[in-house]
């Protein structure tokens, strides 16, 4: 177990940098109060914060689900210059076939801040209370630029994880003592201010390609984060969206749901190690992970790779994954950074599931996937 623990990230610098970096975050989130948290905006859309520019700003909308056949739906409506454009996201694995909406990048009006549509992919929150969900798209869709409708809703199953109460402080203060401090860096890390919701839950409907229909039954992650995002700001990421098949017991508890990720982000963070997993009456923040620099680092996605993460009070898990062939990867920000995600199956210290594993990659650093087919 201690060779394992080497190997997890973050490091942290010295006793008494992890030290101050936990006093500054914790004087932080005592400054900011509940205004940070922002529990009345988690199914709402949410104005640009003062200072942040227009451009550099984000508030995304994600629902995706699985099955553990090799199918699944990812969606996603990412609001951006200040609410002005919108990138809208749909892509599937079906039944063995690969189904996408060129990613695209559309003008809507900023001012229309009750509605989540564009591009003929539409979110719609059902029943507040219950946190139920129905998503609909109705457009074309390729290869064959067929008619497609999609009518899905989205459950919650599990406790739901919010980035300002349940991220750990000192997993965050461990990343903040590895770097080189200056006051550049600190204004950095001010301004790369984010909030992430997620949950677990399902996702069941149909869907209609030309004339064939689809069945959907799948586990389910929803998803919305709100804050500055700049993909060239990113090195690069790598994103695990998990559901379980069965229970995994940690300490007495059952958890079926699980994200982790891994990000190198430009001068603020070498390693920042973030997530959570739930079940329906526990969340627990993930303060360790195995260092990224060991997969992917040169560019190449690994169809077959295991990993390391470790939730609060808990050991070490290994995750075994396998991602299928069927992926589908696009372009950001001037076809400077390039986004790829495949259906996986994992398995987590023998318990079986099946979600989304995603990398990223900023081209302007180096990185030059090979077969890439970005669009």
């Amino acid at each position: 177990m201690k060779e394992i623990e080497t190997i997890l990230r973050p490091h942290g610098g010295g006793w008494l940098k992890n030290c101050l970096g936990w006093m500054l975050i914790k004087a932080g989130s005592a400054r900011t109060g509940k205004k940070q948290v922002g529990l009345s905006e988690i199914d709402t859309r949410v104005p640009i914060p003062e200072g942040v520019q227009e451009d550099h700003y984000n508030d995304s909308f994600v629902f995706k689900g699985s099955d553990t056949k090799g199918n699944l739906i990812m969606t996603r409506l990412g609001y951006r210059d200040g609410g002005k454009n919108c990138e809208v996201w749909l892509w599937m694995s079906l039944e063995g076939k690969k189904y996408v909406i060129p990613v695209d990048y559309l003008a809507v009006d900023p001012t229309e801040q009750q509605s989540l549509s564009a591009g003929g992919l539409t979110y719609t929150c059902i029943d507040r209370e219950k946190g139920e969900w129905r998503i609909q798209y109705k457009g074309k869709i390729n290869p064959g630029n067929k008619p497609c409708e999609v009518d899905c809703v989205y459950r919650p199953v599990s406790s739901m994880y919010h980035s300002g109460m349940h991220m750990d402080a000192m997993t965050f203060a461990k990343s903040i003592a590895e770097m080189k401090w200056s006051r550049e860096f600190f204004h950095n890390l001010r301004s790369e201010s984010q909030t992430r919701i997620e949950q677990g839950g399902t996702l069941i409907g149909s869907v209609r390609i030309g004339s064939s229909s689809h069945a959907v039954d799948m586990l389910s992650i929803r998803d919305h984060s709100w804050g500055k995002r700049k993909w060239t700001f990113i090195n690069r990421y790598i994103w695990n969206v998990i559901c379980l098949t069965e229970e995994l017991v940690i300490k007495g508890k059952s958890y079926r749901y699980l994200v982790f990720t891994t990000v190198k982000y430009g001068t603020t963070f070498e390693h920042l190690t973030s997530g959570w997993i739930a079940g329906e009456d526990s969340v627990l923040p993930i303060v360790a992970s195995s260092d990224m620099a060991f997969l992917g680092d040169d560019g190449t996605i690994p169809s077959v790779f295991s990993c390391y993460f470790q939730p609060k009070g808990s050991v070490p898990l290994e995750m075994k994954v396998r991602r299928s062939s069927i992926e589908h990867s696009w372009y950001m920000q001037e076809k400077k950074f390039e986004v790829c995600e495949a259906w996986c199956s994992v398995d987590v210290e023998g318990v079986s599931g099946a979600g989304m594993s995603e990398f990223g990659y900023n081209l302007t650093e180096g990185y030059n996937r090979e077969g890439s087919n970005g669009q």
